[in-house]
């Protein structure tokens, strides 16, 4: 059950162990990943691991990332929640070699 939003404001490490994001700072926080709906990332000195955010994105969170002045500028949206993106992607991963050939001969 997804209610939990967290935001981090101070520099930290966020990585995840266990189906738990851990949060390094001055003390070390884990939240369950079933818990967490979105994280808003307003320090610019926050450090994620790649396996942190694939994971995040597999349990269907939203990560926003703030710029100089605060305010959201990024979003990371997991793929497979949105089925319009997927579908675009995976007809693109399936096209074969010759019509990828044509199309990039077209000037």
């Amino acid at each position: 059950m997804e209610y939990r939003n967290i935001f981090l404001a101070n520099p930290a490490r966020v990585s995840v162990q266990r189906e738990q994001l851990v949060i390094e700072q001055a003390e070390k926080y884990m939240v369950p990943l079933e818990d967490i709906s979105a994280i808003l990332i307003e320090s610019r000195q926050v450090t994620l691991t790649s396996y942190a955010v694939a994971s995040l994105a597999g349990h269907g969170i939203t990560v926003f990332l703030c710029d100089d002045r605060h305010l959201p500028s990024c979003q990371i949206l997991p793929i497979n929640q949105y089925c319009r993106q997927r579908k675009l992607l995976m007809a693109q991963c399936e096209i074969g070699k010759p019509l990828q050939k044509n199309s990039g001969s077209r000037s």
